[in-house]
């Protein structure tokens, strides 16, 4: 099984198309990014980006596997959202 933190890099790089952007938003670097999706790529047995010159793209499988992370991952927060309220409220 893939990290959770694995899953969340792969979630950034394919919503935004471009390493450097993802490695903006997650507060780490272009290579880090990079090593992330190379190693779930080597565990998945597939490309999840392709690359057209400068454009990067997401292969099919890409794109089914970030619609399914994506789902989960939004889940994972709203779970995370819904019981720190619930806590909240009950402390309150």
């Amino acid at each position: 099984m893939l990290p959770l933190n694995a899953l969340r890099v792969f979630d950034v790089a394919a919503r935004h198309l471009n390493f450097k952007d993802a490695a903006a938003e997650l507060g780490v670097t272009n290579s880090a990014v990079s090593i992330q999706i190379k190693n779930i790529e080597e565990a998945l047995g597939t490309k999840l980006f392709g690359r057209h010159g400068h454009q990067m793209t997401l292969t099919p499988e890409g794109k089914r596997y970030f619609e399914s992370i994506h789902a989960g991952l939004r889940i994972i927060a709203d779970a995370t959202n819904e019981f720190s309220k619930a806590v909240a409220d009950h402390t309150s």
